[in-house]
Parts: C-alpha cells; sequence; structure tokens
C-alpha cells in the first residue's frame, strides 16, 4: 500500500510540475555548445592539425579560453632580459632543457625579426597569433 501511495504521489508531482521536456536543448545543441567550448581551447595550424593552448612561459595546458591571454612582441621584448636562458640561473638547468625548451621561430611567417624569442625561456609549443584587419590569425 505504501508503494502504492509512494508512485500515486509521484504522478501527482509530475503532473502538477507540468514537466516540459520541450524546453530541453536537444543531444545537437549539447553536443555543438560542449564542441564550441573545447574548440576555443585548440589552435589549428595551417596543415589542419589541432594543438592544445599552452602557457608560452610555464608550458602548462590553458584549461579555459578565459585562461588565455595574448602577449606582445613588445612585451616579449621587454621579458628579454628576464627570460633568456643565460639569464635563467638554476642548479637544474642542463643544456639539454635548454635546447628543448626554446620556442621554434621557424614555424610562423611573420615579416618581424624573432630571432629573440629562440634565445628565450619559452615553450616549444607556444603558439604565435599576429593581428590582422580581420581579427586574429
Amino acid at each position: 500500500m505504501q508503494l502504492l501511495q509512494a508512485i500515486v504521489v509521484l504522478l501527482l508531482t509530475m503532473v502538477v510540475a507540468k514537466l516540459d521536456v520541450s524546453s530541453l536543448p536537444s543531444a545537437e545543441d549539447i553536443q555543438k555548445r560542449v564542441n564550441a567550448r573545447y574548440d576555443d581551447l585548440f589552435h589549428v595550424t595551417k596543415a589542419g592539425e589541432r594543438m592544445p593552448f599552452v602557457c608560452c612561459i610555464c608550458d602548462e595546458f590553458l584549461l579555459t579560453a578565459d585562461d588565455k591571454s595574448f602577449l606582445t612582441i613588445p612585451k616579449m621584448k621587454k621579458m628579454e632580459a628576464v627570460l633568456t636562458w643565460p639569464n635563467y640561473v638554476d642548479a637544474r638547468r642542463s643544456s639539454a632543457i635548454e635546447e628543448y625548451f626554446r620556442f621554434d621561430t621557424s614555424r610562423t611567417d611573420c615579416k618581424t625579426d624573432l630571432s629573440f624569442l629562440s634565445k628565450m625561456v619559452l615553450s616549444p609549443r607556444g603558439v604565435l597569433h599576429r593581428v590582422s584587419n580581420k581579427g586574429r590569425n
């Protein structure tokens, strides 16, 4: 008898609440929203390869689109003295780490001289963006 009462109460609650499932997003809408959120976390190369955004200094993956912050070339130039390998003193520093942990300036078609970046302590997975009249690319 108690089970029957519980079922009646549940049915009455559902009727009173007037559950309207038509206002819920479709599976396709949910998938688009999730994909858009994750698309913001990846850079697509000219070859179509998807690469995650990372902090160009600490090499950590950016977990939300709000974590992205673009450093300008002049700002990077100002940081050069602090982030250049000869100025980075640490007992754990080795030539292998120094060789690996450099930004590869050959991956860009930027016309500006960026050779100073290859001497800095920067993530090899960093991404260079430029502002154009069509927005960031």
